[in-house]
């Protein structure tokens, strides 16, 4: 399932963002199932409690992506806001081409701080 979402969701980045800047909720609702579903694919393949230390050896840009991912996910479970922000400045650079998406996912974020 991991790999047909990621097909899904490359064809449409290709062929959506190289057409206009603006992406629609249905995209970003299926990066957000493909991030899902990947993180718990690198709780079930991976020790957890080693990924901080390994993800940046790992030479797969899909999995060191899905790894940093999961830190995010934990920091941010755990409020720790500076560090998750952290990640995700870094995750752009393993994964360029969800740069936008990775984008909105961080302005919901800080929307939310912003309202709690």
């Amino acid at each position: 399932m991991i790999v047909l979402l990621k097909i899904i969701l490359e064809i449409l980045l290709t062929n959506y963002v190289s057409n206009t800047d603006i992406i629609i909720n249905e995209y970003y609702e299926l990066f957000l199932k493909y991030i899902d579903v990947g993180t718990i694919y690198i709780e079930n393949m991976y020790q957890t409690d080693k990924i901080r230390l390994n993800y940046k050896y790992v030479e797969s840009n899909e999995i060191k992506f899905l790894m940093i991912f999961y830190l995010i996910k934990v920091h941010l479970s755990k409020k720790e806001y500076k560090i998750a922000f952290k990640y995700l400045k870094e995750i752009i650079e393993v994964q360029p081409n969800y740069a936008r998406l990775i984008q909105m996912y961080m302005e919901k974020i800080d929307f939310e701080l912003k309202n709690n």
